[in-house]
C-alpha cells in the first residue's frame, strides 16, 4: 500500500476523533452553562410537579426570601426515604434562589449547632411578638390575681351576709337563703380557680431554666387564663341578675338591701373579665409557636417566610420512617406535596374554609371513615373543613374562629341525600324531608353569594312528577338535573349478564382551570346524573367539564330503584335487574355530568355524582410495577380544584405530584382512531410504493 493510500484513512479517523471529542466539549459546555435536566422517569420522579413548581413561582413573585429546612436524625431515618426527600429537595434548590434549601442532620456534631443557631434565629424573629404577647398574658394575669382575691375577701362574704340575713320562714325564703349559699361558695372556689390558672400562665410564658428551647408559650397561656376569665365573667353575670332581682321584691327589707350594692360591684368586673378573655383568644400565634413541637423533637421539614412573614411545619418523621417497599416509592410525592403546601401557606395565607353540607341528621365528617383522607388532604392545604347538617341546626357554622381577620373565603361542599329513605326512627326524618330541607338551605347559600360544590344523587321525587329539591338550585344557571332517571351500563361476563352503576370519566379537553387539572386523569362516578341546560339562567355562563359517552351500553333508567335499594354485593344476584326500555328509558348521551357555572359573582360547580369525593372513590390505591398509586386520581384533583377556583384562587390550581405517580396514556379520541386506521391500512402501502419509487430512480 502506498504512503497516499495510507494517509487518506489515517486523515479519516483523526478528522472523525477530533468532531466527536469537539462535540463532546461543545455539549459538556452548553450543559454546565444551561443545566438542562431530562425526567425520563415513568412516574416523573426527577422533575417538580405543577403544583410544588408553582408554590415556587409564587415565591419568587413575592419577593424570595423563603427557607425549606429539613431537621432529622439521619441515622434513624430510612436510607431510602432519607434519598427520595432530599431528592425533592435538591430539585427545589434548583428552581433558583427565592427559596433556599437546608438540611441539619441533627444526629451529628456539626448538626446539633446548626439546630441550635436555627431555634435561636427563629426565636429572634418573632421575640417582639413573643415579649408583647407575654406582658398582655402577664397583664391579665394581675387583673385575675385582684379579681380572685375580690371573689374571695369582698363577694363571698357579701353573699354569706345576705343568705344570713334570710330567715327560711317560706319555701321561696328557703331557696334565696340556699340560692346566696351557694353563690358563696362558688366565688371562694371561683378565686381558687383564678389563681391556679394565673399560676400555670405565668408558669408557661416563662422561658424555662436548663435543657429545652427556651421558649415561652403565650399560645398555651392565653387559653387558660381565657377560659377561666370567662367562665367567671358568666359566673358573675348570674350573680349580679339575681342579686337584683332579689334586691327589688326579697325578703327581708334587710337582706334585700344588703343585696342591692352586689350587682352594681360586679358589672365593671364582669365585663372587664369578657373582655380580657376576648382580647386573649383574640391574640394572632407568632410563627415559632406553630413550629414549637416540631422544634423540640428536633425532627420536622419547615417553611420559613421572609422578615415578617409565616412559619409551616409538616412532619418529616412519617417521611422518613421505613415503610414497606411499596409505600416508600411514594415519598417523593408525599414530600412534594407537603413543601408545596406548606409554601404555599406562606405565599397565600388567606387559605380557603371548607364546610361540608349535608342532609343528614346527624354529623359524621369527624367520626366516620367517609372523608378522612380528604379532610387531611386538604388540611394539608392550609383549608380548615368545618360541617353543618341544616337537619340540625338552621345556620351555618361561624367562621370567626378560623378567620379573625375575615378574609378567608368559604366553599360549601354539599352532598346530597338518599331521597328513597324512610324514617329510622323517633324523631327523625324522611329522605325527601331531608332533601327538601337541604335544598332550602342550597337557595338561602345561594341568595347570599356564596359558591357551591353540589354533588347529585339520584332522586325518587321526579318520579313522582315533583322537582327534586336538591337540584333545585341549578336552574338560576340555566341547567337542570335529570335525577330521576340515573346512567347505568350492563356488561356480558361470564357469569352473565350485569348491570354496573360505576363509570370512569377521562375528561380530555377544555380551557376551563378546573378542566385542565383534570385533563387526561381517569375520574370515577358512582350512580351518575346527567346535566342539560335549559332556556332559563340569563345572565349565566355555564362551562362543560366531563362528559360520560353513550358506549358500552349505558343508558338513562327509569326503573333503578330497586337496584338502588340493593346492597352493592348482591347485586350481581338481582333477578330481573334493569334493561333497557326503549318505551321509558334513554340512549340520549353523551351526557353532561360536569359543569363550571358563573352568574354575577356567584360560583358554582355541579358533579352529577354523590360519592365521587368519598374516601372509598377517590382515595383508592391500586398496586401498579411495586408502587401503590391513586386508582383515580382526577377525583381529588378534581375536588381540590372545584375548591380553588370556587373560592377565587385559580391560580392556585396545579396538578399534584400523586396525580402523576404513575405513568397515564391520553385517551384516543374517535378522530385519532380514524386516522391510525387509515395510516395502517392505505399509509403503509403507499410508503412501500414511495421508497420503491426512490429505488428505482436513484439506481436508474
Amino acid at each position: 500500500m502506498s504512503a497516499a493510500r495510507r494517509v487518506w484513512p489515517a486523515s479519516i479517523t483523526a478528522a472523525t476523533a477530533f468532531a466527536v471529542i469537539a462535540v463532546a466539549v461543545v455539549a459538556a459546555l452548553l450543559a454546565a452553562r444551561f443545566d438542562a435536566r431530562l425526567d425520563l422517569t415513568a412516574g416523573g420522579e426527577q422533575s417538580l410537579a405543577p403544583r410544588l413548581s408553582g408554590a415556587i413561582g409564587r415565591a419568587a413573585q413575592a419577593g424570595g426570601g423563603f427557607e425549606i429546612v429539613l431537621v432529622a436524625d439521619r441515622r434513624s431515618a430510612d436510607p431510602q426515604a432519607w434519598r427520595a426527600v432530599g431528592d425533592v429537595l435538591d430539585l427545589v434548590g434548583r428552581e433558583g434562589d427565592a427559596v433556599r434549601v437546608t438540611r441539619i442532620d441533627a444526629g451529628s456534631p456539626t448538626g446539633v449547632e446548626e439546630y441550635r443557631a436555627l431555634v435561636d434565629r427563629l426565636v429572634e424573629r418573632d421575640r417582639a411578638d413573643l415579649e408583647s404577647q407575654s406582658a398582655r398574658i402577664a397583664e391579665a394575669g394581675a387583673f385575675a390575681g385582684e379579681l380572685a382575691d375580690w371573689l374571695e375577701g369582698t363577694l363571698s362574704p357579701a353573699l354569706a351576709h345576705v343568705a344570713s340575713l334570710v330567715e327560711p320562714g317560706s319555701d321561696a325564703d328557703a331557696s334565696n337563703r340556699r340560692f346566696f349559699e351557694e353563690r358563696s361558695a362558688v366565688a371562694r372556689l371561683a378565686s381558687r380557680q383564678l389563681r391556679e390558672a394565673a399560676r400555670r400562665a405565668g408558669a408557661a410564658i416563662a422561658p424555662p431554666q436548663g435543657g429545652g428551647i427556651a421558649l415561652p408559650r403565650p399560645d398555651e397561656a392565653a387559653p387558660l387564663l381565657a377560659d377561666a376569665l370567662a367562665e367567671r365573667a358568666v359566673e358573675l353575670g348570674a350573680i349580679a341578675q339575681e342579686s337584683a332581682r332579689f334586691a327589688v321584691g326579697g325578703t327581708p327589707e334587710a337582706a334585700a338591701d344588703a343585696a342591692r350594692p352586689i350587682a352594681g360591684a360586679i358589672a365593671p368586673l364582669r365585663d372587664r373579665a369578657a373582655s380580657t378573655a376576648d382580647a386573649l383568644r383574640r391574640l394572632p400565634r407568632p410563627g415559632v409557636l406553630r413550629v414549637a413541637g416540631a422544634l423540640e423533637s428536633a425532627e420536622a421539614l419547615l417553611a420559613i417566610g421572609p422578615p415578617g412573614g409565616g412559619i409551616a411545619a409538616v412532619d418529616a418523621a412519617s417521611l422518613l420512617a421505613p415503610s414497606e417497599s411499596a409505600v416508600r416509592a411514594d415519598t417523593r410525592a408525599r414530600a412534594q406535596e407537603l413543601v408545596a403546601g406548606a409554601l404555599a401557606a406562606l405565599v397565600e395565607p388567606a387559605r380557603p374554609v371548607v364546610v361540608i353540607v349535608h342532609g343528614e341528621a346527624t354529623r359524621f365528617t369527624r367520626t366516620l371513615p367517609v372523608f378522612t383522607h380528604a379532610i387531611e388532604r386538604l388540611e394539608r392545604r392550609g383549608i380548615d373543613v368545618l360541617e353543618w347538617a341544616p337537619v340540625l341546626e338552621p345556620d351555618p357554622p361561624h367562621v370567626t374562629d378560623r378567620d379573625r381577620i375575615g378574609q378567608r373565603p368559604v366553599v360549601y361542599v354539599v352532598i346530597s341525600p338518599d331521597s328513597s329513605a324512610s324514617s329510622r326512627g323517633p324523631g327523625d326524618k324522611p329522605g325527601a324531608e331531608r332533601a327538601a330541607t337541604l335544598g332550602r338551605a342550597l337557595e338561602r347559600l345561594a341568595d347570599d353569594g356564596m359558591p357551591i360544590l353540589l354533588s347529585l344523587n339520584p332522586s325518587v321525587m321526579p318520579t313522582y312528577g315533583q322537582p327534586d329539591p336538591v337540584a333545585s338550585v341549578l336552574a338560576r344557571f340555566g341547567l337542570e338535573a335529570l335525577s330521576g332517571t340515573p346512567i347505568l351500563r350492563d356488561e356480558a361476563l361470564p357469569t352473565g349478564r350485569v348491570v354496573l352503576t360505576d363509570h370512569l370519566v377521562i375528561p380530555t379537553g377544555g380551557e376551563h382551570p378546573i378542566a385542565a387539572a383534570v385533563r387526561n386523569l381517569g375520574v370515577a362516578l358512582v350512580w351518575p346524573v346527567a346535566l342539560r341546560r335549559t332556556d332559563a339562567g340569563a345572565g349565566a355562563t355555564v362551562t362543560d367539564l366531563m362528559h360520560l359517552d353513550a358506549e358500552r351500553g349505558a343508558w338513562r333508567e327509569s326503573q333503578w330503584l330497586r337496584l338502588w335499594q340493593t346492597p352493592r354485593a348482591q347485586r350481581p344476584y338481582l333477578p330481573d335487574p334493569p334493561v333497557f326500555d326503549e318505551a321509558r328509558d334513554h340512549r340520549d348521551g353523551p351526557w353532561l355530568v360536569g359543569a363550571a357555572c358563573e352568574r354575577g359573582p356567584l360560583r358554582l360547580v355541579a358533579i352529577g355524582s354523590n360519592n365521587w369525593h368519598v374516601d372509598q372513590v377517590a382515595f383508592e390505591r391500586r398496586e401498579a410495577e411495586g408502587r401503590l398509586v391513586p386508582a383515580f386520581p382526577g377525583n381529588a384533583e378534581l375536588l381540590e380544584a372545584s375548591i380553588w377556583w370556587l373560592a377565587g384562587q385559580e391560580s392556585l390550581i396545579a396538578r399534584s405530584a400523586e396525580a402523576r405517580s404513575t405513568p397515564r396514556i391520553r385517551p384516543l379520541t374517535s378522530g385519532d382512531l380514524l386516522a391510525l386506521r387509515w395510516a395502517l391500512a392505505a399509509g403503509l402501502p403507499l410508503l412501500v410504493l414511495a421508497l420503491g419509487a426512490v429505488w428505482r430512480g436513484v439506481r436508474g
